[in-house]
């Protein structure tokens, strides 16, 4: 069964049950997978939970704030927010991460970590996530032109 819900995502039930986690779109009589809910994703046939990775973080000396997304052409990239600004802190908090522990696996240690001054909040005041891929996305044209 079936039910259209707002923004032509839809639920779908199963045997009563509901597939809360993934999120579909109809196009025309077929279903396309958009993405997922939770922040929960494969890599290198791992499971990979970026609420995770930003937890592990926050327990870092170092981070004030910080926020993970899965980029395709830079793969994890964690944003973080710093009480130092001065200081760049990038292979101290990567080292960090890998020694304690605190990540399941290594396909959870991020490729690239981003020092900001602070994170865009949208109005609600949670980490506005659009802004950081674009933040991402004028980095990496940066780079593209510096080469």
């Amino acid at each position: 069964m079936l039910e259209t819900s707002v923004g032509g995502l839809i639920t779908i039930m199963l045997g009563g049950g509901l597939v809360e986690k993934d999120l579909l779109k109809m196009w025309g009589k077929s279903l396309k997978f958009v993405g997922r809910r939770d922040r929960v994703m494969k890599r290198w046939g791992q499971k990979v939970n970026l609420g995770l990775i930003e937890e592990a973080a926050m327990k870092s000396d170092y981070v004030s704030n910080c926020c993970c997304i899965n980029d395709v052409t830079r793969g994890l990239v964690l944003f973080y927010q710093a009480d130092n600004f001065q200081i760049d802190h990038n292979s101290q908090l990567k080292f960090w991460l890998k020694r304690e522990g605190l990540l399941p696996n290594n396909a959870s240690v991020p490729d690239t970590l981003i020092q900001l001054h602070e994170l865009p909040l949208n109005c609600n005041g949670k980490i506005d996530r659009s802004q950081l891929e674009k933040i991402l996305r004028e980095l990496t044209h940066l780079k593209q032109i510096q080469l």
